[in-house]
């Protein structure tokens, strides 16, 4: 049994501050422990990929949420076939965001200017309790908003809401982010490419690959050789029209705060 000896640790303020650093274990012929080479990088910003659209959960403290996703979906142009339907998403999502521009704003953001506000509100003898006690008031449903953002981003799903452990799972974000991230493939020539345009087109490429018809490939040959298993009753079923209670089941068996792909 083999156990790995040679490692490096570090706490969440360093893994904040190079949150791109990389740890290589070296080959050393003097010794059977490993060299350890850190490498510390900046994150690329020379990419910027386009924004992905969240559904946040704290829209759902407004009664209009409802009524702005009705008005939405129903004032889209088309919403016949697969195709009319994600137009109508995508109609959908932009009324989303600007609805949420309108009522929510930059949540940190605005933090951020409330906690000066408050420092020199604090600091000035004149300033009425009234005007601090509704700045307090703000900034504690902004906190609120903050925490169930990172807390949606985070996918913790034992956490409830009232902790106010926002660091914590900004930190978990984060992580899970930088977990994610592909930083190199290997080309056809076995070589290792770390560009990320280069990256880009290499996913691309093989996606475009692996969905793409074979032409030499004759499908018929493949389906004579399997027998039926469907029977008319069964394909009846299968393309029978969803009833609201079917698409009920399917979104209640999803978790609260998952991705429909999670």
């Amino acid at each position: 049994m083999k156990v790995r000896v040679d490692r490096a640790v570090a706490d969440s303020s360093w893994r904040d501050l190079f949150s791109a650093a990389t740890l290589h274990h070296l080959v050393s012929s003097r010794s059977d422990h490993c060299p350890l080479m850190l490498e510390i990088k900046k994150e690329s910003s020379e990419t910027h990929k386009p924004r992905i659209f969240h559904y946040e959960i704290m829209w759902e403290q407004l009664e209009s949420l409802a009524l702005e996703i009705k008005e939405a979906w129903c004032s889209a142009p088309n919403r016949e076939g697969l195709g009319g339907i994600s137009k109508a998403l995508v109609h959908v999502q932009r009324a989303l965001r600007s609805w949420s521009n309108e009522n929510f704003g930059a949540v940190t953001k605005e933090l951020e200017g409330l906690r000066d506000r408050l420092e020199t509100l604090r600091a000035d003898p004149q300033a009425g309790r009234t005007a601090i006690r509704n700045l307090i008031d703000r900034m504690d449903e902004l906190l609120y908003r903050e925490e169930m953002m990172w807390l949606q981003r985070s996918r913790i799903a034992w956490h409830r809401e009232g902790d106010r452990n926002t660091c914590y799972f900004h930190r978990q974000a984060m992580w899970r982010a930088h977990k994610n991230k592909i930083t190199k493939l290997k080309n056809q020539k076995a070589e290792w490419c770390e560009d990320p345009k280069v990256l880009q087109a290499m996913s691309m490429d093989f996606f475009r690959d692996l969905y793409t018809a074979d032409s030499n490939v004759d499908p018929s040959e493949l389906v004579d050789l399997t027998s039926t298993k469907i029977i008319d009753d069964m394909n009846e079923a299968l393309r029978r029209e969803f009833s609201v209670d079917e698409i009920l089941d399917a979104l209640f068996q999803m978790g609260p705060l998952k991705a429909p792909t999670a």
